[in-house]
């Protein structure tokens, strides 16, 4: 076994002297100027950085010690639609009135239809004595009126039953002035025309309403407001055309 020289065992006790030397100078330094120093080996090997792992550009996962909890969400319900508004049903017709319309005798059927082009009106029109059933579903052709091109006839509908869009509506009925069309088919689809003459409102109780004569003319009942708009039953308008 080869002995260690005097030369390196000196430098050996050098180098043990020094370095006790400078951890004494270095403590003493701390200590004097009140600070503290912590050695670590572990700090001199290369570290990862903690924040984050980068799997890809767009997928990073981010330090779990820096993740705040998100907030809960609130989670909504889902909106149950609202069941629409059943329409108002005018009633137009007096006690009186309706009484005389079920006397008569007139088959409950679709006898044609009503074409008014300046309101967009095109609705079928029915007979029978059940108006209140009838005029639900457009025109309603009341009992006492003569047949179109013998006499007057008399429709009556409503205004605030339908849509204001829906062409079976007479909500715009106010609109009409002297020299509008009205055009009445009959099953066959032969026409029979007239130019409005008067649009007038009238009071409830007004017999002269739903009186017919052998003059051929047309007239359109619905209820109204005093001012003719529609929005209420207080009153009558009534469009009375004449057949060309």
């Amino acid at each position: 076994m080869e002995e260690k020289s005097p030369n390196s065992v000196k430098i050996f006790i050098f180098l043990g002297i020094l370095s006790l030397i400078i951890i004494t100078a270095v403590f003493a330094y701390t200590k004097l100027n009140g600070t503290s120093i912590n050695f670590s080996f572990l700090k001199l090997l290369p570290s990862k950085k903690a924040e984050s792992v980068n799997y890809g550009y767009n997928f990073v996962i981010p330090d779990t010690n820096k993740v705040e909890e998100a907030p809960t969400e609130s989670v909504k319900e889902p909106e149950v639609p609202q069941p629409q508004a059943e329409p108002v049903k005018e009633e137009i017709l007096s006690e009186e009135q309706v009484t005389f319309a079920l006397n008569t005798n007139a088959e409950e059927s679709k006898i044609g239809n009503v074409v008014i082009p300046k309101i967009d009106v095109n609705s079928p029109v029915f007979s029978g004595a059940n108006g209140t059933k009838l005029m639900d579903q457009g025109f309603w052709y009341y009992p006492s009126s003569y047949v179109p091109d013998k006499g007057e006839v008399i429709l009556i509908c409503h205004r605030r039953f339908f849509a204001q869009n829906d062409p079976r509506s007479c909500w715009d009925l106010n609109l009409l002035k002297s020299g509008d069309l009205i055009q009445i088919n009959n099953t066959s689809g032969q026409p029979v025309r007239y130019l409005v003459s008067d649009v007038s409102v009238k009071d409830t109780q007004d017999v002269d309403i739903f009186s017919v004569s052998e003059d051929k003319i047309l007239k359109i009942v619905s209820c109204s407001l005093p001012n003719g708009l529609p929005g209420g039953s207080v009153n009558r308008i009534v469009v009375t055309a004449t057949q060309l």
